[in-house]
Parts: structure tokens; C-alpha cells; sequence
């Protein structure tokens, strides 16, 4: 799925990932770089209404990237967030289709990691049972069972 908005900028979503692509000149011109982020580092998404010189604009919220959240700069073509994504006029369904998916993505992979944490779980637990049972039939020793049963439980 890609939109492209305001100055030729372009928002790809792949399997895995979204992409950012800058525009022209003025983006070279402000420094916007080019970013590419997994599903998994987005924690909200803002589409808006009319900001500045953009008709709208949608912001990827990533986790670990501080120094852009907060307030937007009315002159939204300057700003220099390179998670804010600026829209043509009646791009605003484009971008909330943009939103959806990406929202349906994210939910995706929360699902998939959450069935791969329980499964892990269930995976030490049996590696624990079996533990148990050469201790008791003494094929290791107490200590071995203590010291391999500590590295198990570290990762649940």
C-alpha cells in the first residue's frame, strides 16, 4: 500500500514495516530524512486536520524517538519530525485507510508475539518437567538441576 503526499513524499507499508520517503528540495533543504520502522515500534498514530501549510497530516508516534513527540510547528512543510507525513487536499480517507491498516498490522504482530511468548512458556515448563525427572532418577545432580533451572525460569 502506498500514498504519496505533499512535496512527492511517500508512505510505503510492507509486510513488516512502513517507509517514509522524503520529497524534493525542501525536504533536503529542513534535513527530513528518509525512515523505515517496524509495526512493532509505533505506539499511536494521529491522523489531523489542516496544520500550518499541509491540509493534513499523519504522525507515527516510535517508541525511542523522544525528541519528536509534542507539539507540532504550525509551519508543518518545515518541520523536521521525519514520522509526520504531510497530505494533499482530499487525501484524508487515503490516510485514515493508511491508519486502519497499520493499526490491523500492529494487532497482527501482538497476537503472533503473544502466541510465541505462551509457547515458550509451555516449551521451559515440559524442559522443566524433564529436569525434574532425571534429578529425581539421578542422572544429574541437585546442584545441576538448580543451576539449569534458574536459566529456564530467567526465560520466561
Amino acid at each position: 500500500m502506498i500514498i504519496i503526499g505533499k512535496l512527492g513524499r511517500k508512505i510505503i507499508l510492507s509486510d513488516n514495516q512502513v517507509e517514509i520517503k522524503i520529497g524534493g528540495a525542501i525536504d533536503q533543504l529542513f534535513g527530513k530524512p528518509s525512515v523505515t520502522f517496524m509495526y512493532s515500534q509505533i505506539q499511536s498514530i494521529e491522523l489531523k486536520n489542516s496544520r500550518g501549510l499541509a491540509d493534513a497530516t499523519l504522525t507515527f508516534i516510535i517508541s525511542g524517538n523522544e525528541p519528536f513527540r509534542g507539539p507540532q510547528k504550525a509551519f508543518a512543510i518545515g518541520d523536521r519530525n521525519p514520522y509526520c507525513f504531510f497530505l494533499e487536499s482530499g487525501q484524508y480517507s487515503e490516510a485514515e485507510d493508511i491508519r486502519r491498516e497499520c493499526l490491523k498490522r500492529m494487532e497482527r504482530i501482538k497476537v503472533s508475539e503473544g502466541q510465541n511468548a505462551q509457547h515458550n512458556t509451555e516449551d521451559i515448563t515440559i524442559q522443566l518437567e524433564k529436569l525434574y525427572n532425571l534429578k529425581k532418577t539421578g542422572v544429574i545432580t541437585e546442584d545441576e538441576f538448580n543451576n539449569k533451572k534458574g536459566e529456564l525460569l530467567s526465560r520466561m
